[in-house]
């Protein structure tokens, strides 16, 4: 009896003890005599997250998602949530939780594939082949990995890892058609043409009305020398996009290399009329008429083509000298050669004046000289040539450029230029926060992190 008297007096005052330290603890942590309401553990909230993002309330998502950061700031799996379920509300600080979920956990697929998924998007494509590439290694195996993976290689003539992973989306989804006319493409683009053109064959067999697989097939043949078998496939093109002016110039073509000026010229006329600066069209048109007889016509078509090829290889000298001469100044005020950097970046600006970026760098060189006036009179000039208010995002352009450039202490300056332009651009503080943790500035990298967890 004595045993039972006192078990129930012995729970009942370890329950008080502890309920006593709960309510010490929340007054501590709050700052008043009010508990803490319990909260669901961090994984408990993370998968809730996680459904109400499936079912499309990012929003949602996105506030427990929050909450289960702010309770372990140290969850790689918490914060690669967050930047998911943030990446169509805000995507850059959705970009900043997937980065740190990456600083955290090196091989975390999930928040790997994002940001690599983030970069492509943003066109930068050698950070998304790198972020993509290290989401494969961690195990990640999704369609669009390997669809993307497919993409980027064959961008850098990578052709036979680009096969590799696209024959692993069509695996995963085997009754997607576009990923067997990329086949094609792939094919063609690495020389494989008899196998691209069976694919082609195979391909318009059930998929009839695609325009580019004809476009593709005809451009095989003419590729390899065989005209005659081009036109068909092009006519269908051409049939099925009338406006195509590429179409046009290309059944054209096919015409032509098969003796058939008079029916070329038809379809060259149109493609001019469609695009009246396709320079090769104006070209092949003068070709065309030169072998029905009709010199004249050819004459002035071979005019209109000399005149539009120079006024487009002016713009392009224009644009060579300009950026060879910017690159020149960006280098200089790198190793702190300003009189050398001022000199380039004038000539950068004379050049080329109609962008705002080199008149902003020229105005950061020109306040490190002490030249004042000459740094607002640039300024004025970029000003000038942007929309009210866009000052800032230009520096972030600037910034952003000078990080490809790889001079990146002055590339900070410009970002911290756009953040005191525009403190909510948060873009900017990404790539500063980015920047000064590969310069080991950790201060500066966690003042900017700060007010992306905001």
């Amino acid at each position: 009896m004595q045993s039972a008297n006192y078990r129930p007096h012995f729970s009942f005052f370890i329950f008080h003890f502890s309920f006593s330290i709960v309510l010490v603890f929340s007054w501590i942590v709050e700052g008043q005599g009010q508990p803490l309401a319990p909260q669901p553990p961090i994984p408990a909230l993370v998968a809730e997250g996680r459904r109400r993002l499936q079912a499309g309330d990012a929003a949602g998502a996105a506030s427990l998602l929050r909450r289960a950061v702010q309770a372990n700031p140290d969850d790689a799996n918490a914060r690669a949530a967050l930047g998911v379920a943030l990446r169509g509300i805000d995507p850059v600080r959705g970009r900043y939780q997937l980065w740190r979920a990456v600083a955290l956990r090196p091989e975390h697929a999930e928040a790997l594939y994002h940001l690599g998924a983030l970069s492509l998007q943003e066109g930068d494509q050698a950070q998304a082949r790198e972020m993509l590439e290290r989401a494969a290694r961690a195990g990640a195996r999704n369609l669009h990995l390997h669809e993307a993976l497919a993409y980027l290689y064959a961008e850098v003539d990578r052709f036979a890892d680009a096969v590799q992973h696209l024959r692993r989306a069509m695996e995963i989804a085997p009754g997607e058609s576009k990923f067997r006319l990329r086949l094609a493409v792939l094919q063609e683009r690495s020389g494989a043409y008899p196998e691209a053109v069976q694919a082609l064959k195979d391909f318009i067999a059930t998929s009839p009305d695609v325009v580019e697989a004809h476009l593709l097939l005809g451009h095989v043949y003419l590729l390899t020398g065989r005209p005659q078998e081009a036109v068909a496939p092009l006519r269908r093109a051409v049939a099925l996009r009338p406006v195509d002016a590429k179409a046009r110039y290309q059944l054209g073509q096919a015409l032509l290399q098969a003796g058939r000026p008079s029916e070329a010229t038809s379809e060259l006329r149109e493609a001019v009329r469609l695009s009246p600066d396709y320079a090769e069209a104006r070209y092949a048109l003068g070709q065309a008429y030169l072998k029905a007889g009709e010199g004249e016509k050819a004459r002035r078509e071979m005019e209109a083509f000399q005149k539009r090829h120079a006024e487009r290889e002016r713009e392009a000298s224009r644009r060579r000298v300009y950026f060879a001469t910017w690159g020149l100044g960006v280098e200089a005020e790198a190793r702190g050669d300003l009189k050398r950097a001022a000199e380039a970046l004038q000539q950068a600006v004379a050049v080329f004046p109609e962008d705002e970026r080199a008149h902003l760098q020229l105005s950061q060189v020109y306040e490190k000289q002490g030249l004042q006036g000459a740094a607002q009179q640039e300024l004025r000039r970029a000003r000038g040539l942007l929309r009210e208010g866009d000052l800032g995002r230009a520096y972030l352009a600037l910034g952003v450029e000078l990080l490809h450039q790889g001079a990146l202490s002055v590339a900070a300056e410009a970002l911290e230029r756009a953040v005191r332009m525009d403190p909510a651009l948060s873009r900017a503080r990404y790539q500063l926060v980015l920047l000064y943790d590969r310069l080991g500035r950790a201060a500066d990298r966690d003042r900017h992190a700060k007010a992306l967890e905001e």
